[in-house]
């Protein structure tokens, strides 16, 4: 089954997603050698012939062979938390289209990047992104600054997210929540002098379902 499943990828040139599909099922160490074997076989000029390609690819065929036999014990949830880190919100939005696709009843993103600006459009889209979701979306009101130093010049820079917005997000399946609605964070306790610190960082939604239970998530980013 996996020889087939192999070739099949090979040949319809849908190697790289075989391998997540590898990595999904339990599978990491696998897909990860799997995409190293085959970045040193396609993009380094190698053709499969040399002795220590070809040996590495049969030793990957042996494990993959071997690996796919065994059954990993598969855990159903109903909510999943992604943190995009230096992906952002352009290099990860089909992937997160996809996550949709599972129909999770909660999906929630962290360190959700964009430029400044494109608040607007980034909501549209992530709204947009599958009909079945309700998307709330809390963004902070600056840019993210320089915030890594660069151990040469000795100056704080940030190649992930310098100059550009932070927000966090939720995503609420229509067919499990009737209601959905973003709450003000602390807004009548103590440390609601420290709730502009909260910009961006934490989102707090009323979510109420349709047999009349309320939720009320929170979405934490880290840093």
């Amino acid at each position: 089954m996996a020889k087939v499943q192999l070739e099949k990828a090979l040949r319809e040139d849908t190697f790289e997603q075989y391998m997540q599909e590898l990595r999904e099922k339990g599978h990491v160490g696998l897909a990860n050698e799997g995409l190293r074997v085959w970045s040193d076989t396609t993009h380094s000029g190698a053709t499969g012939s040399r002795p220590g390609i070809r040996d590495r690819i049969w030793a990957w065929r042996g494990w993959l062979d071997w690996e796919v036999q065994m059954t990993r014990p598969q855990m159903q949830s109903n909510v999943s938390t992604w943190n995009l880190g230096p992906l952002g919100y352009e290099a990860s939005k089909e992937q997160l289209r996809a996550v949709l696709k599972g129909g999770q009843a909660v999906v929630m993103v962290q360190e959700l990047s964009f430029p400044a600006g494109a608040q607007r459009r980034v909501k549209r889209e992530l709204n947009d992104l599958h009909p079945d979701y309700h998307c709330i979306m809390e963004v902070g009101r600056q840019a993210v600054t320089n915030d890594c130093e660069d151990a040469a010049s000795g100056k704080w820079t940030s190649p992930w997210h310098s100059g550009k917005r932070l927000a966090v997000a939720s995503f609420f399946h229509a067919s499990v929540f009737k209601t959905v609605q973003r709450l003000e964070w602390d807004t009548e306790g103590k440390t609601r002098g420290l709730r502009h610190m909260t910009r961006g960082r934490v989102l707090w939604v009323d979510a109420v379902t349709h047999g009349g239970r309320a939720r009320r998530p929170q979405k934490v980013r880290s840093g």
